[in-house]
């Protein structure tokens, strides 16, 4: 929700400094930072797209099939693509399930993004620690 409501914060704030290039007659700036504005936003907003439709996805696909092989006592190497490969296979064929299948999506969706959170969160936390190390 954050990222589309961000997008929309970002569309009017490109449109408000392009309309106001405009009022005071620098016509060809206004259109060329629109260009260039837009044409970021939409880059922007597209690889996040991306990211919520895709990589969340594949995230918990990847960790679903390295728990499955770890499970039957298989070793997953990180470099192999088998994890990944059993975890995708999986999720398929349970989004092939009709009127289960979307919920099924949904719910791999968030667990997906609730793993990208809890990355970033824990980059912070690092970042905070190591900032904290270099002052003190």
């Amino acid at each position: 929700i954050v990222g589309f409501i961000g997008a929309a914060i970002a569309f009017v704030l490109i449109l408000v400094v392009g309309i106001s290039f405009a009022v005071v007659t620098l016509w060809s700036l206004a259109w060329s930072w629109w260009a260039v504005g837009l044409s970021a936003l939409a880059l922007a907003f597209s690889l996040f797209l991306v990211a919520v439709a895709f990589g969340s996805k594949v995230i918990v696909a990847y960790l679903i099939g390295r728990l499955i092989l770890t499970r039957f006592g298989a070793q997953p190497d990180m470099r192999k693509p088998w994890p990944l490969l059993l975890g995708l296979t999986i999720y398929v064929l349970l989004c092939g399930i009709p009127y289960l299948g979307w919920s099924i999506s949904l719910i791999v969706t968030f667990l997906g993004l609730g793993a990208i959170w809890m990355v970033y969160m824990k980059g912070k936390e690092q970042a905070k620690i190591e900032e904290a190390e270099m002052a003190g």
